[in-house]
């Protein structure tokens, strides 16, 4: 609920002049745990409001497909770690 509602908060800045959006970053460890389908569409459109993600989860398949789909369609740059 609060990922959703930080993303209704970024959705808001469409009256703000795309010069004076200040950036923001949400950092979202086990996103799995947080997130809803409806994100997985607010997902494009946060970027434009300047609305950085850094998503931290343990594997793909924890994802629904479509949230799924949208990260991976959407983001910039992946990092990935193996401990064994």
């Amino acid at each position: 609920m609060l990922v959703t509602k930080l993303g209704l908060a970024a959705l808001s800045r469409a009256d703000v002049p795309e010069a004076e959006r200040r950036d923001f970053y949400l950092y979202v460890d086990e996103f799995p745990l947080f997130t809803t389908t409806s994100f997985a569409t607010m997902l494009s459109e946060m970027r434009k409001y300047r609305l950085g993600l850094i998503l931290a989860h343990q594997y793909l398949g924890q994802l629904e497909e479509e949230t799924r789909d949208a990260i991976l369609g959407n983001i910039g740059t992946t990092i990935a770690f193996r401990l064994d």
